[in-house]
C-alpha cells in the first residue's frame, strides 16, 4: 500500500480523471446504459439538451460504442 501511495504522490500511476473515457458525459447517463436503460438514457439526454430524438439517439449510440458496451 506505502509503494502504491508513493507511486501516485510522485506521479509514476496515470490516474484517469473522473468522467475520462465516457467523454464527459452525465454520470446518470452513463449508469443508465451500464444497466441496459437506453430508452431512460435517451430520454434523459432529451431533456438535458433539449435536442432532437434522433440527435439524443445518437448520442447515446457513441456513448454505448465509447464505453464499450
Amino acid at each position: 500500500m506505502a509503494e502504491l501511495e508513493r507511486r501516485l504522490v510522485s506521479g509514476a500511476v496515470d490516474v484517469p480523471e473522473p468522467g475520462a473515457g465516457d467523454g464527459g458525459a452525465d454520470p446518470e447517463v452513463v449508469r443508465l446504459l451500464r444497466e441496459g436503460k437506453d430508452v431512460q438514457a435517451t430520454a434523459l439526454v432529451l431533456k438535458q439538451k433539449g435536442s432532437s430524438l434522433a440527435e439524443a439517439k445518437a448520442e447515446v449510440d457513441r456513448l454505448r460504442a465509447q464505453l464499450s458496451l
